[in-house]
């Protein structure tokens, strides 16, 4: 009888997994979005976490390791070469860590990535992606390597004591398959010709799907995520899994540059798109935060509350280097105003020294108009100033939350 039990959760084609012994348990390859799922299982059965793992950096969802190891005060168990610095044990090739009454033994794995592991926990392996059932993970992206694949596929051939596997991902609606079928059936595994499975996962390259590079953004910085204040690199994450990004600035700040597939809803109408908002984990965004938390706050009024915010601003993102789409090349009519203001109240005190006191007034005007302009929110300057021509209305379409999410068996070579 074995000491440990194993909970398959899954979820599109990944499968994450809860390995329980005595009172602690394990969480393999666990997902941001099912980080509910995971908590409410430990729960219910009244276990302690004690390692959230991933077997490899993940390129299709958005790790919660670090959510769940902050949350439930467990450690992050990675490869040595693992690009996260959030990891509390980095483990070698045979490494061992104790799991209540059960020992897990961690095997170097590379080639999809240079930080695969599989975990052998008793006669059970988790491979990660590393071997998928009826074919491999990828080898050309993030590091991987053909050459390292084929040589960790013999290693695993070699295991002996192995009954079953559980692959990170399920292409052909299978959660775990027979070792020793599976050496007998996958092609790739089955190979004992080295350059013939080189070969083959060179050869199978498809394109990449557009929102890998956030996703392995979030992932190689081993961001948390489930925060309300969110990183740059957290929210580029977000993005990629395909959650609702709401644009609280004006028009003309939107159009000089915003977060590409995000909604624009300026602050002034929040509440009136309140229905849009019901159900959706959307995250505020405006120049700077101060009108992202407002937004946030006046519909936390009206129920909304699974809300996030960008901190500090489309300022954080610009200086992490993220991209910016454009319909417009025109300054934002609010920074028009401010340098068109500040041009007159300085000539009004030049021309007061230099020509004659009476263009002090010119000064005051100005001032008494900005003043007049924020008790009433009407503004004459940008009134006057939108009609000029370098401020007409140019043509765009509506902009949608339209994030791609990973087609099925991106990670996989089958």
């Amino acid at each position: 009888m074995k000491s440990y039990s194993v909970k398959t959760i899954k979820k599109g084609g990944c499968l994450s997994y809860i390995v329980s012994s005595g009172q602690v348990a394990a969480v393999i390859d666990s997902r941001l979005d099912l980080i509910d799922e995971y908590v409410n299982f430990l729960n219910k059965v009244e276990i302690d976490l004690k390692y959230a793992i991933d077997t490899h950096t993940h390129a299709d969802h958005l790790s919660a390791t670090s959510s769940l190891a902050r949350l439930l005060d467990a450690q992050i168990v990675m490869h040595d070469k693992a690009f996260s610095p959030r990891v509390d044990k980095r483990v070698g090739d045979k490494g061992k860590l104790s799991l209540g009454d059960t020992e897990l033994i961690f095997h170097h794995t590379p080639g999809h990535t240079p930080d695969s592991m599989s975990i052998q926990i008793g006669d059970d392996l988790f491979t990660g992606d590393t071997v998928l059932i009826g074919g491999t993970g990828r080898t050309d992206f993030l590091g991987g390597s053909p050459e390292s694949m084929a040589d960790s596929l013999k290693k695993i051939r070699s295991f002996e004591g192995v009954k079953t596997i559980y692959p990170s991902h399920d292409y052909n609606d299978e959660e775990s398959c027979q070792f020793d079928s599976e050496v007998m059936t996958n092609p790739l595994l089955n190979n004992r010709n080295r350059q013939e499975v080189i070969d083959q996962l060179s050869a199978s390259r498809p394109p990449l799907p557009e929102n890998m590079k956030g996703i392995i953004r979030f992932n190689k910085k081993g961001n948390v995520g489930a925060d309300t204040i969110l990183s740059a690199d957290e929210v580029s994450g977000h993005i990629a899994v395909g959650v609702m990004v709401v644009d609280v600035r004006e028009t003309d700040e939107f159009d000089h540059g915003h977060i590409e597939g995000s909604k624009l809803i300026p602050l002034k109408n929040v509440e009136k798109h309140r229905d849009e908002l019901v159900g959706q984990r959307a995250i505020l965004v405006c120049a700077s935060g101060n009108r992202a938390n407002e937004a946030k706050s006046r519909l936390e009024k009206l129920g909304i509350n699974d809300l996030r915010i960008l901190d500090k601003g489309l300022i954080s993102w610009k200086k992490s280097r993220l991209p910016l789409k454009q319909f417009s090349a025109v300054m934002p009519l609010e920074r028009q105003v401010r340098i068109v203001a500040g041009a007159l109240v300085l000539l009004g005190a030049l021309l007061s020294f230099f020509v004659h006191y009476h263009f002090i007034w010119l000064s005051a005007f100005v001032g008494a108009g900005l003043m007049f302009a924020g008790m009433t929110d009407t503004c004459g300057m940008a009134m006057a100033l939108q009609k000029m021509p370098w401020n007409k209305k140019v043509d765009r379409k509506t902009p949608t939350s339209g994030c791609g999410t990973s087609i099925k068996g991106t990670c996989s070579i089958q």
